[in-house]
């Protein structure tokens, strides 16, 4: 009889156990309805100094391109959850500073993993430009938890590109290859480079995330996505914007913000400003 009792006790726990997950199923799918990502991120990143040839006219540089869409919601827990990727690149380029050309001498495509996961190995000679990825970790471990073989076999060696007649070849070295040459910092490679588009670079609004000009203008008057986001909206709409239509921008950012509560209108602040400011450089170069 008290064995009876004990198991009719815990009846009710069930019942509620599997009315909670019938609720929480109804919440899952929900947020799927709802969407289960945020705002577009775009990022553009040096990995790694680069390096000027001889001549000091062309600069050797590791570029990592990427626009994702945020975990949010109940998604994004317990850690930040995982991003929706709609682009993803990493290449080695070659920029002449004289002439603003930009040649891609090895497009890795999206590597698996963060690019912090990645070491960017680039030594340049008088001659000629010697380079190779490699796992942090070693490609032994990255291998056993589980990366495709085909990366390993593709980039395990060292590249040499000829600066001279741009052949690209594979050593058959896995030692490192000595540089004779000054690196180039970060913050002056961007200096240097500060006039290369988004496209460029690899992101095209209308392959990426296509849009008309009414949703992009819509877009930036809400001051959706990061900056990078924003400034490569304002790329792609230039040609095509009126200075009346920068002026309602101007206006509608100016409108949203006034309309948050002052502690999210301070967090969008800064945004706002930058934002405006950049379009703002566009509306001085229309004809009046």
């Amino acid at each position: 009889m008290k064995s009876t009792c004990i198991i009719y006790a815990l009846k009710p726990d069930i019942m509620l156990i599997k009315h909670l997950q019938f609720v929480l199923g109804i919440l899952i799918i929900s947020t799927g309805l709802s969407g289960c990502y945020g705002d577009i991120n775009v990022t553009c990143e040096f990995q790694a100094p680069g390096y000027f040839d001889s001549d000091s006219l062309n600069l050797y540089f590791f570029h990592s391109s990427k626009a994702n869409r945020p975990a949010k919601g109940i998604t994004a827990f317990p850690d930040g959850g995982i991003p929706k990727t709609l682009y993803k690149n990493v290449a080695l380029y070659q920029f002449n500073i004289i002439k603003r050309s930009l040649v891609t001498i090895m497009d890795y495509g999206s590597l698996p993993y963060s690019e912090s996961r990645w070491k960017f190995n680039l030594m340049i000679r008088s001659d000629s430009a010697a380079f190779k990825i490699e796992p942090v970790s070693g490609w032994e471990n990255e291998l056993k938890w589980g990366l495709d073989s085909a990366i390993y076999l593709k980039f395990r060696l060292w590249y040499i590109y000829n600066i001279k007649s741009g052949e690209l070849t594979m050593s058959d070295s896995e030692t490192e290859v000595p540089s004779y040459l000054k690196s180039v910092s970060v913050q002056e490679m961007k200096r240097l480079t500060g006039g290369l588009t988004y496209k460029e670079r690899g992101i095209d609004m209308d392959v990426i995330c296509p849009a008309n000009k009414r949703e992009r203008i819509n877009e930036l008057s809400q001051l959706k996505g990061n900056q990078e986001y924003r400034n490569a909206l304002i790329e792609t709409l230039t040609g095509s914007i009126t200075s009346d239509e920068i002026t309602g921008i101007i206006s509608d950012i100016n409108e949203y913000l006034n309309g948050l509560d002052d502690y999210n209108r301070l967090l969008k602040k800064e945004s706002g400003e930058r934002t405006i400011k950049k379009i703002e450089a566009i509306k001085a170069t229309l004809q009046p």
